[in-house]
């Protein structure tokens, strides 16, 4: 979804169409709660509020960011991301959902 959002926003800028990919985390809303999935599925740290999340991404927006990392926990695993080889996290992203 980000290289199609990043493909778009460039192939698009010159007609005035600007996209932007928001990649939210983990946000508290009633998602989870319809899902019937505990807010426990993840550590209290990784949860983000709706209404700053939304704040900080209408700003990106403003700025003409093409991607939209909102919290500082989502800025560092996804700097940390690119970082490490994608054989490593693959494997690490397997371990986590056995």
């Amino acid at each position: 979804m980000n290289s199609f959002s990043e493909w778009a926003a460039n192939e698009y800028k010159g007609r005035g169409v600007t996209v932007m990919s928001l990649c939210p985390g983990f946000t508290k809303t009633e998602f989870h709660e319809r899902m019937e999935v505990s807010r426990g599925s993840a550590p209290d740290f990784m949860w983000l509020d709706a209404d700053k999340l939304v704040a900080t991404a209408l700003a990106d927006f403003d700025k003409g960011r093409v991607y939209s990392i909102p919290g500082v926990q989502y800025k560092a695993i996804t700097t940390a991301s690119r970082l490490i080889p994608n054989s490593l996290l693959q494997r690490f992203q397997s371990i986590g959902r056995k």
